[in-house]
């Protein structure tokens, strides 16, 4: 009986210590790899969401993305030290979603940007947790980002307040808003037409234009004023947006500001405080506002 107990010490030990030298050698491995892999990119689309205390409506953009997307691509989330549960839902989703969480004090803008270097996709989507996205709504989008290669950025149209962008939208509902897209969402390139300015609730872009563009600028602390700001250095050096008539997207919040305030700027004074700064800060980068 004392034989065997020593038997088995002896097999514990050594079971632990393979234990231990399997898993050094699969971490050095997978550190190999993932350092190889850096640079690569995929042949798809890489869906960047920044996020700040919408769980909700996380959690419901990355449903519809999962029941509408056939093409490859990759959901990426950046969030800026939310409160309300959403680090929780993101470690239980971290097989589906990659993430990164952030500290409070970084704005909409740092978080879209470190969105976009963990992007490894040929083509990025820059995607509000507030905009709902529907049967081959990426379909659409992909087919006219490259109908032209002068094309470098385009957006959907939409229910919202997004001026080019806004349609009539004959539904009460969001049950309703998918059958909706269904009949809409049918390649039709008579209705892709070349556009000024994009909202920023859902932008499609190559990597060539980002890469030739830069990344936003954190100078803008107001989401719409980095839009802006970014898609116009787009068009100077001259590749065109588009909108993609063919593809419907629900969107269940209009004020975009509003939903991402940072928790510096949050109360109807705050903001108003921000618009009016960043759009000082805004024409005085781009030579003044007309």
């Amino acid at each position: 009986m004392k034989r065997l107990s020593i038997k088995r010490k002896h097999s514990k030990r050594l079971s632990k210590k393979g234990y231990w030298a399997g898993y050094k050698r699969g971490r050095e491995q997978g550190s190999r790899l993932g350092q190889a892999s850096f640079g690569k990119v995929f042949e798809g689309v890489s869906i960047i969401i920044p996020s700040y205390n919408q769980l909700h409506r996380l959690r419901t953009c990355i449903d519809r993305i999962e029941e509408n997307t056939s093409c490859p691509h990759e959901i990426i989330v950046v969030d800026c030290g939310s409160t309300d549960g959403t680090r929780t839902y993101l470690l239980r989703k971290s097989i589906a979603v990659r993430y990164a969480l952030l500290q409070k004090d970084v704005h909409l803008t740092g978080s879209l940007n470190q969105g976009l270097m963990m992007a490894k996709g040929t083509t990025i989507v820059v995607l509000d947790p507030n905009a709902l996205v529907t049967p081959d709504w990426l379909d659409r989008l992909l087919e006219c980002l490259h109908s032209d290669p002068r094309i470098g950025v385009v957006g959907p149209v939409t229910n919202g307040p997004f001026g080019e962008q806004q349609i009539e939208a004959p539904y009460t509902n969001e049950n309703e808003a998918r059958l909706f897209a269904i009949s809409h969402n049918v390649s039709n390139p008579a209705a892709w037409r070349e556009t000024k300015s994009l909202a920023g609730f859902c932008l499609l872009l190559s990597r060539e234009t980002l890469e030739k563009t830069g990344y936003w600028d954190e100078g803008c602390h107001s989401g719409q004023e980095a839009d802006a700001d970014w898609l116009l250095r787009v068009r100077l050096l001259g590749t065109r947006l588009a909108i993609a008539g063919d593809a419907f997207i629900h969107c269940t919040e209009s004020d975009r500001d509003t939903a991402y305030a940072s928790p510096q700027t949050t109360g109807e004074g705050g903001l108003m405080e921000e618009s009016s700064r960043n759009r000082s800060f805004f024409c005085t980068k781009m030579g003044g506002c007309g």
